[in-house]
């Protein structure tokens, strides 16, 4: 009963910071590519799953990498292990947590000031 418990926990867990990070790109009208660019440190288009804990420790400070590794392979649609650009949109466009997304955002070039955040 403890592990179901734990699992429920972990997913609801999960699904926040997904919500969060979609919160934080949609409201405000952040450009998908250069948030997905910034934590692409190697710059090779894709990210790997350190980098990708790296974007979600921003947050959740006490991010476990397990955790980071379950919300990892809810945008690696294809399981191959790594983040192309296109799952990130993907992920960050779907409604996993039933809050409506205009998608048209993923389109937008508007890049704000975002340094509250950490993104910078």
């Amino acid at each position: 009963m403890a592990r179901l418990y734990k699992g429920l926990f972990e997913e609801a867990h999960s699904s926040k910071l997904i919500q969060d990070l979609k919160n934080l790109v949609y409201q405000n009208n952040l450009n998908v590519e250069k948030v997905f660019q910034k934590y692409d440190y190697n710059e090779n288009s894709i990210l790997e799953p350190g980098e990708f804990y790296n974007l979600l420790k921003v947050f959740d400070e006490h991010l476990t990498i397990e955790d980071s590794q379950n919300i990892f392979n809810k945008f690696d649609s294809n399981n191959d292990g790594k983040i192309t650009l296109s799952e990130f949109k993907r992920g960050i466009a779907t409604d996993n947590n039933n809050a409506s997304f205009d998608k048209d955002f993923l389109t937008q070039g508007f890049f704000e000031n975002i340094s509250m955040y950490k993104l910078n």
